[in-house]
C-alpha cells in the first residue's frame, strides 16, 4: 500500500507528510468540483467547489476583505486530498482532525493566509455555515 495519492496533476502528494510545493491550485479546484457536500445527501448536485464559491461570493458582497475571500475560498481544500467525514463522525477521529488541520494550515500558509485574525477566521468560518444548512434544504 502507498504512502501517497497521485493526483490530478500527476503529483505524488504524501497526505500524512504533506510538502508545500505538491499542494496545487489546480488539484483543488478539480478535486473540490467533484466532491459533494453533505456526504451526497442533497436532492441535486452540490459540490465543495460550488460551496466554496458561494461562500466567496457572500464574503465579497458583505464587502470583507480579499483575504477573508480566499479564506473562503480555501476553508475546505485539505478535502481535495483527504476527503471528509461527516460531522458526526469527524470529532470522534482526533488522529483525522491533526491531519485536517495540518494540511490546511500548510494550504493556507502557501497562499499567504498562515496568519488569518481571529476575526478573519471567524468571518471565513460563519460564512460556510448559512450554505450547509441553505442548501440541505433543497
Amino acid at each position: 500500500m502507498s504512502d501517497y495519492i497521485l493526483t490530478y496533476t500527476k503529483t505524488r502528494f504524501y497526505p500524512l507528510r504533506p510538502n508545500a510545493d505538491d499542494i496545487k491550485i489546480e488539484d483543488i479546484a478539480h478535486s473540490l468540483s467533484l466532491l459533494t457536500r453533505a456526504n451526497d445527501h442533497f436532492k441535486h448536485f452540490y459540490s465543495v467547489a460550488q460551496h466554496a464559491i458561494n461562500c466567496y461570493k457572500e464574503a465579497k458582497a458583505r464587502g470583507y476583505s480579499e483575504r477573508v475571500q480566499l479564506g473562503c475560498l480555501l476553508h475546505d481544500a485539505s478535502e481535495s486530498y483527504i476527503s471528509d467525514l461527516t460531522r458526526p463522525v469527524k470529532g470522534h477521529l482526533s488522529e483525522y482532525l491533526t491531519i485536517e488541520e495540518r494540511l490546511q494550515s500548510l494550504i493556507y500558509e502557501k497562499y499567504g493566509l498562515s496568519d488569518l485574525t481571529q476575526e478573519e477566521k471567524i468571518r471565513s468560518r460563519v460564512l460556510t455555515m448559512p450554505y450547509c444548512i441553505l442548501n440541505s434544504a433543497s
